[in-house]
């Protein structure tokens, strides 16, 4: 795509449209949303209302806030499908921003306990045995986290071994995930291995610094032929990368200016 084909007025039409968007993200009905879904009966046509009148899924707040108070997952915004649907994260996992989750995708935070002298259900299972809880749940002090703008495909299975899926990493289809993802990552295969980085690592420490998916949707926006563009070479090309450089150039140079104040002020 050509960014030079497009005018000031036309990204500001995009983020027009994305401001328009995050206005409609909660509804003024979401309080009694969130009562309704308390009857099990109602829980799918409160998710239908809520991505229906909320923007959509990729923005709806009360989507991300029925995940969190109903099954114990936090999910940043704009991250959809799998992140949103109730049962696909186990509790306790944290997701970022711009987050794709297959809904096909196997997440599992503990094992058979291959350890013990059985490993049967009869002996750790509540729903099975005669025990008030899972005796060897590992939910609570093994959660999981998603990074920002991640993406986990179709029939991935990500196991206990794994506690983090790095920002920007990709875990390829069917990939079976026994230990962390790095930033950035591509990996694949059973068990998974790294295949490559989507970047070098001189563009994968720039684009960490950025953060890019913690400023405005709007603002985003307003780059979206830049977005949907290579990263090439040249980190300073990217203006989502240039603008991110030039404020941490002028928090730097603030810094130092107070220190050097500081230290005149002390001599």
């Amino acid at each position: 795509m050509n960014n030079e084909n497009y005018d000031q007025a036309t990204r500001e039409q995009w983020a027009e449209w994305a401001r328009k968007k995050e206005a409609k993200a909660r509804s003024p009905l979401a309080p009694l949303l969130l009562k309704l879904y308390k009857i099990p009966a109602l829980r799918r046509r409160v998710r239908k209302f809520a991505r229906r009148h909320e923007g959509g899924e990729y923005f709806s707040q009360t989507l991300r806030q029925i995940q969190r108070d109903f099954y114990g997952v936090e999910v940043g915004a704009y991250s959809y499908a799998g992140c949103l649907f109730p049962g696909v994260l186990p509790r306790g996992t944290t997701v970022g921003r711009f987050t794709s989750v297959s809904l096909r995708a196997h997440f599992y935070r503990n094992n058979h306990p291959f350890d013990w002298l059985s490993q049967h259900p009869f002996f750790y299972h509540p729903k099975i045995g005669p025990h008030s809880a899972d005796l060897r749940d590992q939910t609570d002090t093994n959660p999981l986290t998603i990074g920002n703008d991640a993406y986990v495909g179709d029939h991935a299975m990500i196991l206990p071994g794994c506690a983090r899926i790095g920002d920007g990493a990709v875990v390829g289809g069917g990939a079976v995930v026994t230990k962390d993802v790095p930033d950035f990552a591509i990996v694949g295969g059973n068990p998974a291995k790294l295949i490559r980085w989507r970047y070098p690592e001189d563009i994968i420490t720039r684009v960490c610094e950025s953060q890019w998916w913690l400023r405005p949707i709007d603002e985003v926006f307003k780059w979206l032929p830049e977005m949907m563009m290579p990263i090439s070479n040249d980190l300073g090309a990217h203006p989502l990368l240039r603008i991110a450089t030039e404020s941490a150039n002028k928090s730097t140079a603030s810094v130092k200016a107070e220190t050097s104040v500081a230290a005149t002020t002390l001599s």
